[in-house]
């Protein structure tokens, strides 16, 4: 990788969200209040010359209920 800075970026919460978020070169990503379920986080990225790559990296979530969804003991 020849010049990393030049590196932009996008992702999306499939389970979540159906487009991309284009970020530019912010390397984060926040989500807040997300139901309960099963997602997975792709993120993928343009070379130092700006082409993308084809095939995204992903992350397997699981978001559990929250603990008053839950029944007791």
């Amino acid at each position: 990788m020849r010049y990393p800075e030049d590196i932009t970026y996008a992702y999306k919460l499939e389970g979540f969200e159906e487009n991309w978020n284009y970020v530019g070169k912010r390397r984060t990503a926040t989500y807040t209040n997300l139901p309960k379920g099963e997602y997975t986080f792709l993120v993928r990225s343009t070379n130092s010359d700006g082409v993308w790559r084809e095939n995204p990296r992903s992350l397997a979530i699981t978001v559990l209920p929250s603990f008053w969804e839950t029944p007791g003991p």
